[in-house]
Parts: C-alpha cells; structure tokens; sequence
C-alpha cells in the first residue's frame, strides 16, 4: 500500500519539474530566496528545491515573517522554520512585523499589509544578499482564491487574471514552481 504513495509522490515531483523546465524558472547556479510560512506547501516547495539543489547548483535561502497574527501559533510557525533551516543548515532571515498596525495606519486589509510587509522584506534581503529570485509556494487553490477575490473587489475582466507563474515586484522575479 505505501508503494502507490512513492509512486504518487515520483508524478508530483516530476509535474512539478516539469513545469520548472518548460517554464525555464529556475537557471544553474541561481541564488533563491524562499518564502516559508512554516505551512505544508512551503515546507513542500523548501524540500522540493532541496532536491534540485545539487543539479542546478542552487544557493538557497530562507525567508520567514512573523505576522503577529496569530499569537503564540505565529511564533510556533516561527520556532518551525527556525528548526528547518537548522536542520538544512540554511541560511534564514526572520522579521516580526505589525501587520494589523499597518494595515490600520494605512487603511488597507491584513492580507494586503501582509503581502507588502513581506515583499518589502523579501526585496530587501534579495538585494543585501545579491539573491536572483524569490521563490513562493503559491498553489492552485491560491490561484482560484485569487481570482475570486479580485472578482469581489470588482475587477474588470483584465484583473480576473491569476497569478503567473513568473512575475517581477520591483526589478526582482518571483516565481511560483506550484501552481
């Protein structure tokens, strides 16, 4: 019974790399900054990468916010990504950011604080550290969340757009291998 499960997990890594070639996301020798939440799918995407690490000679490194958000559970994720890097001997580089601060001083939601706290850190580590992408676990359930979001917003049918595999936030590439 555990076999079918190896052979489960061989087609998702092997869609998933495909998808990388295809799309030419990933170069030899790059230096990605990826973004752990401490969730499933960055933990994923973190393993997934480590096994590419030594083909295309990747120089990885992590990245973790601690939103605050949540408490104790934050800094559980927090302690969780900390413990991982370790364990890989990574390099990581955490923050703690007021986000419902922010989101209040600036009258936007949490999610988009959030999301501009985080890029904001991710830029400026890229740029520190001389990283060439910032690699993110979004999914596909991410996708369709997305575009339902901008739908509610009121988008017109030029937003209803996902998200792309490759975008660029100021002159840096963020790709998503999972979508």
């Amino acid at each position: 019974m555990g076999h079918g499960y190896g052979n489960t997990m061989n087609m998702l890594i092997r869609t998933i790399r495909d998808y990388i070639d295809i799309r030419r996301l990933i170069d030899r020798e790059d230096r990605l900054l990826v973004g752990v939440s401490g969730g499933p799918d960055s933990v994923f995407l973190l393993e997934f990468l480590r096994l590419l690490q030594r083909e295309f000679a990747l120089h990885l490194f992590i990245a973790h916010v601690n939103h605050g958000l949540r408490g104790k559970e934050s800094d559980a994720d927090e302690a969780f990504v900390r413990s991982i890097a370790s364990r890989l001997g990574l390099p990581l580089f955490c923050c703690r950011v007021n986000t419902s601060g922010v989101a209040r001083e600036k009258k936007i939601s949490l999610e988009d604080a959030g999301r501009m706290l985080r890029y904001n850190f991710f830029l400026n580590i890229c740029s520190i550290h001389n990283i060439d992408k910032i690699v993110l676990a979004h999914t596909k359930d991410d996708q369709c969340e997305t575009v339902v979001m901008r739908l509610l917003r009121g988008t017109g049918i030029t937003g209803l757009a996902g998200m792309r595999p490759v975008s660029v936030f100021e002159g840096r590439p963020v790709i998503r291998p999972l979508l």
